[in-house]
This record gives C-alpha cells, structure tokens and sequence, in this order.
C-alpha cells in the first residue's frame, strides 16, 4: 500500500491505531495471495505488482488470472523499488526514522509471515511441478468460446441445421479407436492445468455471443501447443458469427493472419453457384497423404505462408459487406461474384503448421466434416490424416480402418463425375442432387466418391448413378463394370430417354462387355419384376447383377427433395420411400446371397 502524500504520512505516525489496522490489512493481503503472485510482489514492489502488460494482446482481455498474468509481468518487467523483504523493512525505518518502534513491528510481522508462508507454498508448488502432467484426454472439444453438437447423431426427423450438420460421424470413427474425447463447457478459463490433460484442443468456429479469449487463455493455449501440444481449428467464410474476429487476438500468438474472404471458384464449382466447390491442389504432407479431391461448401481461406490444400489459380476472395454494428444475417456471405478489387489466384484452404514442439491445424470449412459431406469425396481421409499427425497416432490415418469402421451399416455408394454439364450429388443447386444424397445419409452409410477404392474395402452391393450418358466418365464406367460382374446392382436415380436402348448409352456398352466376358442376361425374377414395373427398368444377369433404371413419380433433383433442414412435402416422401424400398430390397437379398 502506498502512501506518498505528506497528510497519509503523518497520520501514519501518529495514530497508533490505524497503524495496527494497516498491519492486519497488509497480513491479509498476503495472505490471500498465491505463491507464485506474493513472490512477484515482494521482488517487484508494490506499484509493480498487477502492472499492466505492454504487449497488444492485453486489449483483448476483459479479466485476467492474476496468476497467469503474474508470472508472465515478472519475466518481462524491470522491479521498480526493492528486491527482497528485507529492503522493503528498510524502507519501512526510513519512512519512521527512530520513532514508533514498537508499532512498526505489526507491519515487519505481516512480512515475515508472509515469507514463511511463501517459502511453503514455493516447496509445494515446484514439488507439484515436477510431476509430468497426465494427458488422459485426447480432443478436447472447446465449448466455452464455440457451440457443438457432436452428440447428436443424424437421425430420419432430424432438421434443426446446428444438430444435422454437426461432427457426430467424424468423432465417432476416432471414439472407435480408443481416442478419448471430452467437451470443456465449465465457466473458468482454459488454463494451464486443464490444457495439461489434453493432446489436442479442438475449436469449431467460435461465435460472437460466446465467451471471448481472456489474456491468460491465450497465453495458456500458446504455451500448450510450444510444449508439445496441438491444436485443430476450424474456421469458415468471411467473419460469419464473427469467428474471426474471436480468433484473432489468439492467432496473432500463434503466429496465423486471419483471413476475411469465402473461396469461390468458376472453374472447380460443383454446381452452378462458385462457393461450392472442390479442391485438388495438395502440398504433400502427413495432412494430404493420399488426397485426391476434397470439398467445401462456401468455406474460407486460411494463411497462405503454411496452406497445404489450395484452391485454384482461377479462384477468388470473395468478400462480405458487413454493415457497422454488424446489423445484417450473421451467416455474412458475399456475393459470389468477382468484383473488381477482390483478388484472384489460388487460396489457401487448409493449413498445417508446427509451433515449438507443438502442432496445429486450420480448416477453412465446418461443413465439410458434417454427416453429409464427410464421406463425400477425400473428406474423411483429411479428417483422419489431422487427427493421426496431431496425435501422433499414424493408424487413425489409416483409411481401410475408417471404411472398416462402419461395417456394421448398410453401405450405399454414389458415383460422383466431374466432367462438363455432368450431374453431381454435391451439387446444391435447383437440378442438383445434393438433397436426395444427404436424405440417403440419414438411412445409409453414404460415400460418394469418384475413384475405385475396393481396395480399402470400399465396396457396396449397391451403386448408385445419376444419369448414364455422354457425361459418364471412362473410370466410372469401369467401376460400374466391376460392381456388376461381382454380381451386384447399379443403380440409375434419374435415367435419360433410351438409356437401356440407345447405341451410344454407357448401359449398353457395359452390357455388351458383360456378355463378351461370360455374363448373359436373363430373365427377372417374379419378386424383382413385381418390385420394378411400377418404378424401374430392369436388366438382370446370369450371375445375380442387375441394372435397374429408375423412374418414379417425380424426379429426384433439389426442385423435388427438400433440403436436408426441410421437412419433406408428403408425395416428396412417397417418392422417397420407393427409392428406399427398392435400395433395401438389393441390400437384403444381396446379403442373403452371399451368405
């Protein structure tokens, strides 16, 4: 406590009873501190102590932990006054020259038991600190400064958006291989105890009306992550629920700029809008081991000085029109076009990044990791390939493992094609089938790939195709070949005019291939050819495959499936429901056959 004016001094002297009084407050003082902050005290002096950190990140801390905010005050900061306790009785004389002696020593026994009760609390604390710290956690899912709904798996009546599209799927494969997951949801700040119980801390998109990074969270988080810790971030488009803004100020520690744009893309779009789009631009690495096309639906850039997935060279940053005080729909999209001054060039999308021992990854879109776009393309192996390199765990990677996980499911695979004016499930427009393939999700184990990968056990007795025409990639014929001569079924969701019949249909020319390889066609069985009058075309095969092109009540595009948060019209379901009973109809026998 300071008193520098002469009137606070000479009351000082004079009044024994305030003298004592002084002395109580000071003892009590001290004694409510820790060890680590009594120490910084007493070296400092006593209008050092608490002194605000010079650094920039301070603006971004509303209250501080005293005791994280100390330590990091005493390794910067030059002590004041005086060194040790015993300047500080000195001092004490001084300002008493040889009057009062005898009230003088309440103040003096304040501070020599505040330094026996420091010299305790140091013994305990650098006992304590020897002992390494017991990481029994693997991902720590941050819930204090983001949501997350990764407890709620997709289910048929599901439509609340934050529940369908959350990471269920994504954390129940590593839950299936033994890595522990907790949710942090307390009100304390993260700190240096509760990061020493994780490998990984786990951040999706933190929002606007959550809590913002305290000072000592950020220097907690940065000093787990220097010491051997990791750290998986995802960010989205724009500064939508104002993320970015949440994440700078502990970006700005690590090391990473912020970035304030959605990647659109004319020339890899999935659909006719330019902020669904696919990326296949790879810095070889641990992260992009074995990728071949990712996805994103409207995400955003990350640094480019550590990408390691880019977007193309024709992509652009397309930036938001954020009204002050932020008074417009939180979502913050821009507009899709390329204006002008927004600069094109390819983006960095994913970043991978080593911080002291530490690791960390940022991924530029929530989205793709949810139900429906996990297993879309090479999204699952991103997934997995972060998680195994920042656990240090390289079998998580492993993609035959994921397949192998869900094996209990019923697996339904769509064939996606990227040709020109070609049909994709990933396509989220009107003509689209981005609709039908997530309704498919919530009954299936969906994956939707555009490579044959039967050799990690990607396999289904049923494939799925959109059309089958000049569009029909040459590798998505030969896996169509291959799923039938193994005797399974191809399915055709929304068949052009004569796609059995016409010279040129990519049907017939696997049709003729078959029966030049030994496989005839024959007759449908009186169940298959009472289940299809009504809704299919059917060519059956000598060896139990089957092409069956559909046709139902209405087609199966965007314009006729709602979207995944919708509820469906009821003739909407009754199409539907033909489409599900025909796929468990070939799902079932197909098992049955085979046993």
């Amino acid at each position: 406590m300071n008193l520098p004016t002469q009137s606070g001094r000479f009351l000082y002297r004079k009044n024994k009873s305030l003298r004592h009084i002084l002395g109580l407050i000071v003892f009590f003082a001290f004694s409510l501190m820790d060890a680590d902050n009594l120490r910084s005290y007493l070296q400092s002096g006593v209008s050092s102590y608490g002194q605000e950190d010079s650094e920039p990140t301070l603006i971004y801390s509303t209250k501080n932990n005293v005791s994280v905010f100390s330590k990091r005050t005493r390794k910067d900061a030059t002590p004041v006054e005086s060194d040790n306790i015993n300047e500080q009785e000195d001092r004490l004389e001084v300002d008493n020259p040889g009057e009062n002696e005898e009230e003088n020593s309440s103040l003096k026994n304040s501070l020599s038991i505040a330094e026996e009760s420091l010299s305790s609390d140091v013994a305990e604390t650098s006992e304590f600190a020897l002992a390494p710290p017991e990481r029994d956690v693997d991902v720590l899912i941050d819930m204090r400064h983001a949501y997350d709904f990764s407890d709620y798996p997709l289910t048929i009546d599901d439509r609340l958006y934050h529940r369908i599209y959350s990471f269920h799927r994504a954390f129940a494969y590593l839950k299936s291989q033994g890595v522990q997951v907790e949710k942090y949801e307390s009100d304390e700040p993260l700190s240096d105890e509760i990061l020493s119980r994780c490998k990984t801390l786990f951040l999706n998109l933190p929002s606007g009306d959550k809590e913002p990074f305290l000072l000592s969270e950020l220097i907690s988080i940065k000093k787990f992550v220097e010491e051997g810790g990791s750290a998986f971030f995802i960010v989205d488009h724009t500064n939508c629920y104002f993320h970015q803004s949440r994440l700078k100020p502990l970006f700005h520690e690590l090391d990473i700029e912020p970035q304030y744009y959605g990647i659109c893309d004319a020339t890899q779009n999935i659909g006719s809008g330019y902020g669904w789009i696919y990326l296949n631009k790879f810095t070889p690495g641990p992260i992009t081991d074995n990728l071949r096309k990712i996805a994103f639906q409207t995400g955003g850039g990350v640094d480019p000085r550590f990408a390691v997935v880019w977007s193309s060279e024709a992509s652009w940053q397309d930036s938001a029109n954020i009204p002050i005080y932020g008074e417009a729909d939180l979502g913050y999209f821009g507009n899709f076009i390329r204006d002008s001054e927004e600069k094109i060039g390819a983006n960095g999308a994913v970043l991978a990044k080593k911080i002291g021992q530490g690791k960390v990854v940022v991924v530029g879109d929530q989205n793709m990791f949810s139900p429906f776009f996990l297993q879309y393309l090479d999204n699952y192996r991103l997934w997995i390939n972060s998680f195994a390199w920042l656990l240090n765990e390289p079998e998580l990677g492993n993609p035959q493992k994921y397949v192998a996980s869900g094996v209990d499911e019923k697996r339904v695979l769509c064939w996606e094609e990227f040709g020109p004016n070609a049909k994709r499930f990933g396509d989220p427009d009107p003509k689209g089938y981005y609709n039908v393939f997530a309704a498919l999700c919530r009954y299936y184990n969906v994956f939707c790939i555009a490579n044959d990968d039967s050799e990690i056990g990607l396999a289904s007795n049923v494939l799925i195709w959109i059309d089958a025409n000049e569009t029909t990639s040459q590798e998505g014929i030969e896996f169509a070949y291959k799923q039938l001569k193994e005797g399974k079924t191809l399915l055709v969701l929304d068949p052009s005019d004569g796609v059995l019949e016409k010279v040129e249909s990519p049907i017939v020319a696997i049709v003729r291939r078959l029966e030049e390889n030994g496989v005839r066609t024959s007759e449908p069985t009186e169940e298959v050819e009472e289940a299809a009058s009504a809704f299919a075309k059917t060519i059956e095969f000598s060896n139990g495959g089957r092409i069956m092109a559909l046709h139902g009540k209405s087609s199966f595009d965007n314009s006729n499936v709602p979207a995944p948060e919708s509820k469906p019209l009821f003739s909407q379901q009754e199409n539907l429901n033909t489409l599900l009973k025909t796929i468990d109809l070939e799902l079932d026998e197909k098992r049955e056959e085979s046993r």
